[in-house]
């Protein structure tokens, strides 16, 4: 009896082991991604976030707007996301400098949302956290592909260390 406690026991710490490897894993991906969104977004000079691209109707600090903005739909009526501007507007999205801190804040809020969901098991809206994390990637590597697309466009294309550089995970 007591070799069969042991073994579930031995059993138990060994899952619990693998789903925090798991739940780490998950954070540090999304870590990955919004470095990505730095990446792109320090590597632009100012004035260009006014590029557009023809198929667009946001321009590229509109864009990072529409990043965080989305984020906060989600998200914005938890406790947690107190201090956060709930929504960028046209005229901050021009302001490199906001952009980046909001866009940080942002990222912190949904890594915060999807550590605390990971170790409730619990959902966010109607989503388990894996999914709503990938709905998140997905939309923004869309908006994303809409910003390199822009600034090509535009004459600013992003120099080839940064073009690549979201491919270095």
């Amino acid at each position: 009896m007591k070799s069969i406690l042991t073994a579930l026991l031995i059993v138990g710490c060994l899952s619990l082991s693998a789903q925090d490897q798991l739940s780490d894993e998950i954070i540090n991906t999304w870590i990955k991604h919004t470095e990505m969104n730095h990446l792109i977004l320090n590597h632009i000079q100012e004035e260009n976030l006014k590029d557009l691209n023809d198929s667009s109707s946001r321009n590229v600090g509109d864009q990072f707007a529409h990043i965080h903005n989305v984020r906060m739909m989600w998200l914005g009526k938890m406790k947690e996301a107190e201090g956060i501007d709930a929504e960028i507007d046209s005229k901050e999205s021009q302001d490199k400098e906001y952009l980046l801190a909001t866009l940080k804040a942002s990222d912190k809020l949904v890594q915060k949302v999807l550590k605390d969901a990971l170790d409730k098991s619990t959902k966010i809206g109607n989503l388990g956290p894996v999914r709503f994390m990938g709905y998140l990637i997905s939309h923004e590597s869309h908006t994303r592909g809409q910003i390199v697309l822009a600034l090509k466009n535009s004459g600013h294309a992003l120099p080839p260390n940064v073009g690549y550089g979201i491919w270095n995970w």
